[in-house]
């Protein structure tokens, strides 16, 4: 029952943007721009660079008690030292994670192993639990202290090209960890029943779908065409897609359009076809292997060449 907030990471994200924003009053610029033109170190350089850094900004060398957090502080205070002053018509904008953590509400934070090193660690303050520790002092001077209904979410996709382990001072931080498996073909199939709508007269043939949706993800795993996705996504569009055509002929006059196997074929196309993999050829080989399996070859032929014509 509590209110929601999200908050995505992509591979760029920095602690500052964690916290906040800079944006301009007149024109469009980004945090790092503005850290280059204070003649600041960059985030990277800290990740990167610690040692060289840290005298940089210090005037002398880390120690075993020095920390990236200190070194992120001043480059943060800098920025947001030169948007109280108004250079160039700055001002700062809390985030969704600060805005949620000091009003008790769920922060959903996304893709959270997409981000690059020690990043998330600049939010740990505001992970903790115990009382008086949530704290974290934003570099404007206002004080954050976490409300006692705060609960943050970090979801990963563990498996996925380009994600991270997930950094160890957060992950110690957090309290119950759950790992979602795929879900089965049951699972699958009454999700996407209730995500379309679709009557329960339907079912069957939705299962099949779901069937065939696992059959080409454990395919591809087996075959390391790992390129492409085939999932729960995927199966609600190309019902979805399906149910769009019949509509379209039912529009047109077709009064026995259907929601049936004829259909599904020609959905197939603009939802899963392209989706399997990047590479022509393993497509292909998954539509051979898996999928005219479980479909009439004759029609799948017919529905590649409509697609392939933009007919549907």
């Amino acid at each position: 029952g509590l209110p929601y907030r999200k908050f995505s990471c992509n591979k760029d994200t920095d602690i500052f943007e964690l916290l906040g924003t800079i944006l301009p009053v007149t024109e469009e610029t980004s945090s790092s721009d503005l850290i280059h033109g204070l003649g600041l170190p960059s985030f990277e350089d800290v990740e990167y660079d610690f040692e060289n850094t840290y005298q940089r900004l210090f005037g002398r060398k880390p120690d075993q008690h020095s920390t990236a957090a200190e070194c992120y502080d001043v480059i943060t205070r800098g920025v947001i030292d030169a948007a109280k002053k108004g250079k160039d018509g700055f001002v700062f904008v809390e985030s969704e994670i600060i805005k949620g953590a000091g009003e008790g509400h769920v922060i959903e934070v996304q893709e959270a192993d997409i981000v690059k090193g020690v990043t998330l660690a600049g939010i740990n303050a505001l992970c903790e639990n115990e009382e008086n520790s949530s704290v974290v002092t934003l570099t404007n001077g206002k004080v954050v202290v976490k409300h006692p209904d705060t609960v943050f979410i970090f979801t990963c996709n563990g498996a996925y090209d380009g994600c991270n382990p997930l950094q160890q001072a957060v992950l110690s931080r957090i309290n119950i960890t759950r790992v979602i498996d795929t879900p089965t073909v049951e699972e699958l199939t009454e999700r996407a029943m209730k995500h379309t709508g679709l009557d329960s007269k339907y079912k069957k043939l939705v299962h099949k779908m779901a069937k065939t949706v696992i059959g080409i993800s454990e395919y591809c795993k087996e075959q390391s065409i790992t390129d492409g996705v085939c999932g729960p996504r995927e199966l609600n569009d190309w019902a979805k897609k399906a149910i769009i055509l019949v509509n379209r002929d039912k529009n047109d006059g077709d009064d026995d359009a259907e929601f049936d196997e004829h259909y599904i074929i020609k959905a197939l196309f603009s939802t899963i076809y392209n989706k399997i993999s990047q590479v022509q050829e393993d497509i292909e080989a998954v539509l051979v292997a898996k999928i005219q399996k479980e479909y009439d070859p004759d029609e799948i032929a017919k529905a590649k060449i409509e697609y392939m014509q933009g007919l549907i």
